[in-house]
């Protein structure tokens, strides 16, 4: 049986030390996390406009209206409404009501779908190009 003496030395020679390169390493990991976070969730582009599209057609709202726009779509009538600068669908026909129950939405990029109805509304800058709702400039083959 070992003494107290010689448990003590011997998890103390256990014991974790850290290099400074070890340090250095950890640092980085810390930092690359924390910008990825804030390219990912700090810069929240200024959202300008509601578009909603439904079945080849389209209508443009800026985001500061108070409207209640009426979507016809092969089930009917959709709701959406845009005031306190968010949009959300309201009501819609379809069954199973996935596109009321996601809520507002107020950043550009932010989108919600009612598939069976075909009805799309996302919001985006003024800027945004057709087809430029994720912020591409170039396209490379």
């Amino acid at each position: 049986m070992q003494s107290k003496k010689t448990q003590s030395k011997h998890l103390q020679s256990k014991r974790l030390l850290l290099r400074p390169l070890d340090i250095l390493v950890i640092a980085f990991a810390v930092l690359t996390t924390a910008f990825s976070g804030y390219l990912v969730y700090g810069r929240q582009d200024e959202a300008d406009e509601v578009l909603i599209e439904c079945m080849g057609k389209k209508w443009v709202y800026p985001l500061t209206a108070n409207e209640e726009v009426l979507i016809p779509g092969p089930l009917g009538a959709s709701v959406v409404r845009i005031s306190g600068e968010k949009a959300w669908v309201d009501f819609s026909p379809c069954p199973n009501q996935t596109c009321v129950q996601t809520g507002s939405i107020h950043h550009a990029g932010d989108w919600v779908a009612c598939l069976p109805n075909q009805v799309f509304v996302s919001v985006q800058s003024k800027g945004q190009n057709e087809g430029d709702s994720l912020g591409i400039d170039a396209f490379s083959r």
